[in-house]
């Protein structure tokens, strides 16, 4: 924590989350076919999650990410609208990994560190297109024109899933724009 980051927490301001309130009941889920996290579409006003409490760096003034490394994600917001979810599946120092359900097609998809990419293919289909790094990374997109779905590994272990709202093909209520699907 930087000195700002302590001087935000001393004055109590913050991002909009460090006014949430948490309800523990609240379900967390990634559906991909319906684009959403706890029911939440890409491109709906962010406070639709107020439900999971304050971020762990809600002491961060205008934060966009908002990190809950306690509970293995982090969503991210633009113009107030939802518009990226990452879910952690790998443990680190940092980290708790995501305790919720990946949904697809309705029906629940257990997504380990130990899950190949072979078996992402077997549930998605082909991606539109893979990216590699000297060190061992991968990553395996799966882009539509209204959200991408990123799957990204460290040597053999999935590392994190994220679904992402393409800004460029949707207006600012989340919808399609024309042209767009």
């Amino acid at each position: 924590m930087g000195l700002g980051d302590l001087w935000n927490r001393v004055r109590g301001v913050g991002n909009l989350t460090k006014d949430w309130t948490r309800d523990t009941r609240m379900k967390l889920a990634i559906d991909f076919d319906a684009l959403s996290f706890c029911g939440v579409k890409l491109g709906e006003p962010i406070e639709l999650l107020s439900s999971l409490g304050p971020s762990g760096n809600a002491h961060q003034e205008d934060a966009s990410i908002f990190d809950y490394p306690d509970r293995g994600f982090a969503v991210g917001a633009a113009d107030g609208k939802l518009v990226d979810i990452t879910a952690f599946v790998t443990k680190d120092a940092k980290r708790r990994p995501f305790g919720g359900e990946f949904l697809k097609s309705g029906e629940a998809i257990k997504l380990t560190p130990e899950t190949p990419a072979d078996e992402i293919r077997s549930i998605f289909g082909e991606p539109t297109g893979r990216a590699a790094g000297d060190t061992g990374e991968s990553i395996l997109f799966y882009g539509r024109k209204v959200a991408e779905w990123v799957f990204s590994w460290e040597g053999k272990l999935l590392v994190s899933v994220e679904l992402l709202r393409q800004l460029e093909y949707t207006d600012a209520s989340g919808r399609p724009k024309k042209g767009s699907s």
